[in-house]
């Protein structure tokens, strides 16, 4: 479950941070929560919302984060053409 994840949005690479290797709450972990507050079925998808590394060499794994990276860098998110 400790795989590279590539975010790309319109051809432009945001990030390929590793799922997993960081997550605050690991998919064993998410998975055994959710049976304990639900029946789970064949088949259930549980989502972990977006994947990020504490080296943000990795890049980010979806807009927001890039964005929210940004305005902490630099006061601001960056324009877009």
């Amino acid at each position: 479950m400790h795989l590279d994840c590539s975010a790309y949005v319109n051809g432009e690479r945001l990030g390929k941070p590793n799922a997993g290797k960081d997550m605050q709450f690991d998919f064993p972990r998410l998975i055994a929560h959710a049976a304990r507050t639900r029946p789970l079925s064949a088949g259930t998808i549980i989502g972990s919302g977006t994947v990020s590394n504490r080296d943000r060499s990795t890049g980010a794994g979806c807009l927001l984060e890039r964005r929210a990276e940004e305005i902490i860098a630099g006061g601001e998110a960056k324009p877009r053409s």
